[in-house]
């Protein structure tokens, strides 16, 4: 046993004293950074089988030189937490600030939050609206999502706004042609559901391909009434206790009615369907009433979870988790879908698919 000990504290000072010396060598300016980091990623390429790519985008927003290009009466309601790393929140919302009128862009966030940063944004011209925190987050904090996004949506109703985009403080859309493509989308493809203005429209990100009534919400557009209806619904006072999200199957998870899956099938049953828990009728009003984007056509960052990985929900092989993409939306809007594979919902959750 203290043979045991002393080998796992001999292994720990090995890997700390190694780890020390990178550092040290990594910080050296006689060091070139990008040689190294090739050499890195060639040895991951032929150890693991793969290609890796990398995409850099600048930190800091003022400098963007080509022209943005958006329409009159959009608001951006930007909500949750200020993301201080980078000074993240801020430099998305300058960024946001060059190509629409800052007061109709609107912060809401906590009031819990450092007044001397949220001044700096409002000296931006932006609204800022504070809320105080729901008592109970809900299961995965939809209630505090819930709280931000409807003050959010309120204010820029005030300010006459008729569209909006509404994304998070953690996310960063560096296209400066999102809003237009947002609203040529809406055009292009208007809906033709009477109880809905226009089509709303999410990305790829967030939006799981064989997760039931899970269309994405992080980052939604659509006409004002139409937002303001998605978002108006009950905080979820629910406390259960959900277990490790493989040991599930698809259809089961999905009952859970977790986050996307809580807005958006209570969204479907308030529009007036009766949810069979079936992939047809999850993908066909996903067709009827969404319109899905490729979070890459915009350009959209998101430093969370696998921050690295820029395309975490594609797999090259069945999985859960296979993300939504435009192209997939579109063969069922054109009704080029024939076949639903119903048996994928009794594969475990969050794991690859099993035939």
């Amino acid at each position: 046993m203290k043979n045991t000990c002393k080998m796992q504290r001999l292994k720990r000072f090995i890997k700390d004293f190694f780890f020390k010396i990178v550092q040290s060598l990594i910080s050296s300016p006689f060091i070139d950074l990008n040689k190294i980091h090739v050499a890195v990623v060639e040895k991951i390429e032929n150890r693991e089988g793969v290609f890796m790519t990398e995409h850099k985008r600048p930190v800091i927003t003022n400098k963007f030189d080509f022209p943005y290009d958006s329409i009159d009466g959009q608001s951006i309601v930007i909500q949750g937490p200020l993301i201080e790393k980078n000074d993240f929140t801020y430099q998305t919302l300058k960024l946001y600030a060059a190509q629409l009128p800052p007061s109709s862009i609107i912060l809401s966030t906590w009031e819990n939050q450092d007044q001397l940063k949220l001044k700096r944004i409002s000296d931006l011209g932006i609204t800022v609206c504070l809320n105080k925190m729901p008592e109970y987050s809900g299961i995965q904090n939809v209630n505090f999502q819930i709280a931000s996004t409807w003050s959010g949506l309120i204010k820029a109703k005030e300010t006459g706004a008729r569209v909006v985009l509404k994304t998070r403080t953690d996310q960063r859309i560096y296209s400066t042609s999102a809003l237009r493509l947002f609203n040529d989308l809406t055009l292009a493809f208007p809906v033709k559901e009477t109880s809905q203005k226009q089509r709303l429209i999410i990305t790829s990100l967030g939006t799981i391909k064989y997760r039931l009534y899970g269309a994405g919400d992080m980052l939604m557009y659509g006409n004002m009434d139409d937002m303001l209806n998605y978002w108006n619904v009950d905080m979820d006072t629910r406390k259960i206790t959900v277990n490790d999200a493989g040991s599930y199957t698809i259809k089961d998870f999905s009952k859970l009615r977790l986050g996307e899956m809580y807005f958006c099938s209570k969204y479907f049953e308030k529009l007036g369907h009766r949810l069979d828990w079936t992939l047809r009728q999850s993908w066909e009003l996903l067709a009827a009433y969404f319109c899905v984007v490729d979070h890459s056509s915009i350009d959209l960052y998101w430093p969370k979870y696998d921050l690295r990985n820029e395309f975490r929900y594609n797999f090259y092989i069945k999985h859960s988790l296979q993300q939504f993409t435009f192209s997939d939306w579109l063969s069922l809007y054109l009704k080029q879908v024939d076949q639903y594979p119903e048996e994928y919902l009794n594969s475990p959750f969050g794991k690859q698919i099993l035939l």
